[in-house]
């Protein structure tokens, strides 16, 4: 499939499929006021995200370095690439690849009084690299790489609550800020559902107890229902879709629902910050 950049949107370097038709952005959204000092924020009322920052170009000697702060979940990540191919295994010539490395500084070091709570962290951890690379892989045009790959390392520098949404964010932008071609940028968002039917957006681990289940992500004790999305917003196309706990499926529609409604909210702040930079 060949994909060809589009600049109409503030000069961004953004790549969309020449087979499909972008939805119109205004279409999806609703504009977003916001501004903090030291890079790009976002505060909103109460049942919305918890406050948020995000930065480009973190680290002066590296290109393609992002901070991303959702409350008190703290995320850095960089890029390295393109760069001829290291790895052995058989890999598709005819595009590039993408690996993603995850290090979860906070949950390795609340781990480290059991090896059953480290098996669990490093199980969670592999689970939540796994979908930033599936995600990855459909938002970068990898056709472009043949025989090449790129690295996106995410440092977990504190772990309060939906680290994988965070990292979704972080990664897109930091591929953007290399200079990497994509289709679209992504904008990402975790909710819970509770027992008693509402939902909670962006929940932080410390609002909330942690369930017992040993393989949920940011999953309350008093939830039912844990949902994390990712969407290409200008092309209107899920990249991620995680979700953990029992639900009918006209609740898991609405969730989904819920969370990408308000994942797209996230746009402006995301075009603001690849702007400012």
């Amino acid at each position: 499939m060949n994909c060809a950049p589009n600049s109409e949107r503030g000069g961004l370097l953004i790549m969309q499929h020449s087979s499909v038709k972008p939805v119109p952005l205004n279409n999806l959204l609703k504009r977003t006021e916001n501004a903090k000092g030291g890079g790009t924020s976002l505060e909103d009322g109460q049942n919305t995200f918890r406050s948020i920052v995000m930065q480009t170009g973190v680290l002066h000697d590296q290109k393609g370095t992002v901070y991303v702060e959702f409350g008190s979940t703290k995320i850095i990540c960089s890029v390295d690439g393109p760069k001829e191919i290291t790895k052995s295994a058989d890999v598709d010539p005819t595009e590039g690849q993408i690996y993603v490395f995850l290090k979860n500084i906070s949950a390795e070091s609340n781990s480290l009084s059991g090896s059953n709570s480290f098996s669990a962290s490093n199980k969670e951890s592999n689970r939540i690299r796994n979908a930033i690379e599936s995600a990855l892989r459909s938002i970068v045009c990898l056709e472009l790489f043949c025989k090449a790959q790129i690295d996106v390392e995410i440092t977990v520098l504190n772990d309060d609550g939906g680290v994988l949404a965070a990292s979704l964010i972080a990664s897109s932008l930091a591929l953007i800020d290399s200079g990497i071609q994509v289709y679209d940028v992504c904008v990402a968002a975790h909710i819970v559902m509770l027992t008693d039917g509402r939902i909670i957006v962006d929940p932080s681990i410390s609002s909330f107890p942690l369930s017992s289940i040993p393989d949920s992500e940011d999953f309350p004790r008093n939830a039912h229902l844990s949902v994390t999305v990712g969407i290409m917003p200008s092309l209107n196309q899920l990249t991620c879709c995680e979700f953990v706990g029992i639900a009918e499926p006209h609740q898991l529609r609405h969730a989904i629902a819920v969370a990408v409604e308000n994942s797209l909210k996230l746009y402006p702040l995301v075009r603001k910050t690849l702007t400012n930079k």
